[in-house]
């Protein structure tokens, strides 16, 4: 956790993915995000989309979409 952002340990609903992507669409487009490319995936699993960022305060954050049973996270990798 970082004084600006929340890890999240799971997606509730496919609604809650969808509102959080919105979400961060918006972060990087006001400059608080950028993409940057994934280094390594999660846990070694090549089936889940995963996208790696950088927040303003240098912080490299994972989001990995859900894939049901597996329900998403949005992790700091360093």
């Amino acid at each position: 956790m970082t004084e600006h952002y929340d890890e999240i340990h799971g997606f509730r609903s496919p609604g809650e993915f969808a509102r959080f992507q919105k979400w961060l669409s918006t972060a990087i487009k006001n400059g608080d995000f950028e993409e940057i490319p994934v280094e390594s995936r999660y846990g070694n699993i090549e089936n889940f989309e995963e996208r790696w960022f950088r927040d303003f305060t240098g912080v490299v954050w994972r989001l990995v979409s859900p894939e049901p049973p597996f329900m998403g996270v949005f992790l700091i990798v360093y």
